[in-house]
């Protein structure tokens, strides 16, 4: 079924590192075991979950698609990251646990990113993952499940001797904590396929390349319920990453624009939407969620609202009381946890303009 409406619910949580007097500046939060860890922050997604869903703010029409969003680093342990191979259990449990409720048939889940790492012997390849899923039973048609990779890295994504390795931009600085941290720091390296520094190879961009076909790619342009996405992680939304590799003539244009993040907010440049089309942001570093409009054209975007936080319709904030502050404090530096609910929308037409 396609929809007419769309409703966007934010995960206000905080992501970013606990502050600490060493030579790092912080240190991650979470536990050091990545199934302890996976289990308690799919707990806390499964609570915040049905908080949102049981509210009087959202709307029941079964033509309005819920959109919940929570954002970057949400899934990471005491070590910075999981081991890659652990990392699939997230989406698993999350639909065991939520997702696969027919009550969520017309829920699409952004679980935020899950960081993953592989060992090499010169270092880290780093996997900055979005998880996304659409809620209710399985449908043939499509798939119930797709990834997002970050390609860029951020030189404030993990813990750094800044004092040793100042510039990050120098490939030689390119060093970080990560995976054992009693360990000493070693090389970040992007996910293949990356344009960023110390990529093995790039994936090309261009027209149609940014296109999900089965889910699984990594890809940024998908089409659920009839809306069809783009998401963009973080710094990819200010290297303007889905700009870079627009739709084909005869594919639809992104009508919905995602930015998980964890210190960036939306950027007129960077939009990648249609005319009208829609643009929400849930930031981990403000612990905050955002919604915008371009007004404009893909060839010359321009937002509705030229500054946060001008809404684009009325939110409302709801506690999750369900969870005990105690049990949010093992997961985040700064234990506030809340659900920000925007007014369902119209969905953007797919026009030419």
């Amino acid at each position: 079924m396609d929809y007419t409406k769309v409703q966007f619910i934010g995960l206000r949580f905080y992501t970013g590192r606990k502050p600490m007097q060493n030579k790092f500046k912080g240190e991650y939060t979470g536990f050091k075991s990545c199934y302890q860890d996976i289990q308690g922050r799919c707990d806390i997604l499964k609570e915040t979950i049905k908080r949102a869903s049981t509210s009087q703010n959202i709307d029941h029409n079964p033509r309005t698609l819920k959109v919940f969003m929570a954002p970057e680093f949400f899934f990471r342990n005491k070590d910075g990251a999981y081991p890659i191979e652990a990392v699939h259990n997230i989406m698993e449990l999350m639909r065991t646990y939520t997702t696969s409720n027919p009550h969520y048939r017309d829920w699409l889940f952004i679980m935020g990113t899950a960081i993953g790492h592989l060992e090499h012997v010169d270092g880290n390849e780093i996997f900055n993952i979005a998880l996304i899923q659409k809620g209710g039973t399985k449908s043939a048609e499509q798939p119930d499940s797709l990834i997002v990779y970050k390609e860029y890295i951020s030189h404030v994504d993990y813990l750094r001797d800044k004092t040793a390795y100042p510039a990050f931009s120098d490939p030689k600085n390119r060093v970080g904590l990560i995976g054992d941290v009693t360990s000493n720091e070693k090389r970040l390296f992007p996910t293949e396929g990356s344009s960023d520094i110390l990529s093995k190879y790039s994936n090309p961009t261009g027209s149609g390349l940014e296109r999900s076909k089965s889910g699984l790619g990594g890809q940024g342009i998908f089409t659920i319920g009839g809306i069809t996405f783009g998401l963009e992680v973080c710094l990819d939304h200010a290297y303007e990453r889905l700009r870079q590799s627009p739709w084909l003539p005869t594919e639809n244009k992104i009508q919905v624009q995602l930015v998980c993040s964890a210190g960036m907010s939306i950027t007129e440049s960077s939009l990648a939407c249609c005319h009208k089309g829609l643009i929400f942001n849930v930031d981990g570093n403000v612990a905050d969620a955002r919604l915008n409009r371009n007004t404009g054209s893909f060839m010359h975007p321009k937002l509705e609202h030229s500054s946060y936080p001008n809404p684009l319709s009325q939110e409302t904030n709801l506690a999750v009381p369900m969870l005990p502050q105690s049990f949010v404090q093992k997961y985040s530096a700064i234990p506030s946890l809340a659900i920000k609910v925007f007014d369902s929308i119209d969905v953007p037409q797919n026009t030419v303009v």
